[in-house]
C-alpha cells in the first residue's frame, strides 16, 4: 500500500519540530521552487485539544522567518485571550454566551495558517473552537506583525 500511495501522492517527508510536532508534506519531485502544504499537529500549553498548523513552503519546509512568527503567536496565547475578551467587552450585547466569564474554558485554539497561502504578506489566521463538539462555536482572527484584528464571533 506505501508504494501505491507514494507514486498517487508523492512521497512523505518530515521533520521533527520540539516546539510544533512533526512537519509532514509529500513530494512529487524534488524541486526546490516547487510550493507543497505543510502540516503539523499537537498539544500547545494548556490546551485541551491539538492545535493544527498549516501553510505552503519548499520542499525543504517553512523558513525561518515563519517558525518564528507561528513561535510568536502561541508565545503570545495569553496575550491574545486577554485582546479577545477586552473585544468582547466592548461590544453589544450580541455575543451573551462570550461575556460568561468561563467562555475561555470551553474554547481552544485549534488552528493557526496562512490568511492567504499565496500571499508574501505574513498574516495569521486563528481559530478557536468549543471543546464541545455539539457546539459549533468559534473565533476567529488575523495576526499581522504582532498585533491581532478582524476578530469574528461564529
Amino acid at each position: 500500500m506505501g508504494i501505491i500511495k507514494d507514486f498517487l501522492f508523492g512521497r512523505k517527508i518530515v521533520i521533527q519540530n520540539s516546539r510544533i510536532g512533526n512537519l509532514t508534506t509529500r513530494v512529487r519531485d524534488s524541486k526546490p521552487f516547487k510550493i507543497y502544504t505543510w502540516t503539523s499537529e499537537c498539544i500547545i500549553s494548556h490546551q485541551p485539544a491539538p492545535t493544527v498548523f498549516l501553510w505552503e513552503a519548499n520542499i525543504h519546509g517553512p523558513n525561518r522567518r515563519t517558525l518564528d512568527n507561528i513561535y510568536k503567536i502561541i508565545d503570545s496565547l495569553d496575550d491574545i485571550i486577554s485582546q479577545i475578551k477586552k473585544d468582547i467587552e466592548f461590544r453589544p450585547k450580541d455575543l451573551p454566551k462570550y461575556k460568561q466569564p468561563d467562555w475561555i474554558n470551553n474554547f481552544y485554539l485549534s488552528y493557526i495558517g496562512p490568511s492567504e497561502p499565496e500571499s508574501l504578506i505574513l498574516k495569521y489566521e486563528i481559530i478557536f473552537e468549543s471543546i464541545h463538539e455539539e457546539n459549533t462555536d468559534t473565533i476567529s482572527l488575523y495576526w499581522e506583525n504582532g498585533k491581532m484584528s478582524e476578530i469574528v464571533f461564529m
